[in-house]
């Protein structure tokens, strides 16, 4: 079993991924919706 805190850190890598991911995709879409701006 592993301890709390490296469950927590775990916890927190995968937050910040998600989060780093919804960023990007958002981007991405702002990008693709204004292809004048490349």
């Amino acid at each position: 079993m592993i301890s709390r805190q490296a469950r927590e850190a775990l916890e927190l890598l995968i937050e910040a991924v998600l989060t780093a991911e919804y960023i990007d995709s958002k981007k991405a879409a702002e990008v693709l919706s204004f292809p004048e701006h490349r």
